[in-house]
């Protein structure tokens, strides 16, 4: 009889244990519901993925980062310079076709020409470049459902990599819980065990 009760505390370990291990694993798993005898059986986050990337989309836009944000980032950063560059490659490359080309007889004056009509168009957008910056921002809130976005990209998200990249960020913790499974098995077991020794 004493032989057999000093099983009890290992058993709970195991069972303390495996309970941890398979309940971590039904977090992911199963990725697709099964009907098993009428109970519907799905991983936690496959089951709530849709919940989970409102929840999300909604913390984010709420709490970390909106197109207000980003606006006003792009407004610290200085862009002029790369601005000009852009859209002065873009100017140069529309006079050359719409008017160069069209009226050859410009030819003579075409640099200096090109040069000042460059200067002018990107002097104005740099000039304007703070309420440009703001009406592209204010249509961009306007007509962009940033939320929507970010729940479609989550609900979107191959699961596998999902449990993957959660299971490299969280590895540590969640090996620290199923062990802990099996530890307080342990002692229900050994509490068990003393119980029954009375």
């Amino acid at each position: 009889m004493e032989w057999r009760l000093l099983f009890l505390p290992v058993i709970g370990a195991f069972i303390g244990y495996s309970t941890n291990y398979i309940a971590i694993k039904m977090i992911f798993r199963p990725y697709k519901e099964y009907n098993i005898l009428g109970l519907k059986l799905q991983g936690m986050i496959p089951k709530r993925r849709h919940e989970l990337a409102v929840s999300i989309a909604e913390t984010v836009d709420r709490e970390l980062l909106s197109l207000k944000d980003f606006g006003r980032a792009m407004k610290d950063v200085d862009l002029r310079i790369s601005i000009y560059n852009i859209v002065a490659s873009v100017v140069e490359k529309k006079i050359n076709l719409d008017i160069f080309e069209r009226l050859p007889f410009l030819g003579s004056i075409s640099n200096g020409l090109k040069l000042l009509l460059i200067e002018s168009i990107c002097n104005t957008i740099l000039e304007n470049f703070e309420s440009i910056v703001e009406k592209i921002i204010n249509e961009l809130e306007k007509d962009t459902d940033f939320k929507k976005i970010i729940v479609e990209r989550i609900d979107s998200f191959n699961l596998e990599k999902l449990e993957q990249l959660i299971l490299k960020v969280a590895s540590k913790e969640l090996g620290y819980i199923t062990l802990l499974g099996g530890v307080l098995g342990f002692v229900i077991g050994v509490v068990q065990v003393i119980f029954l020794s009375l």
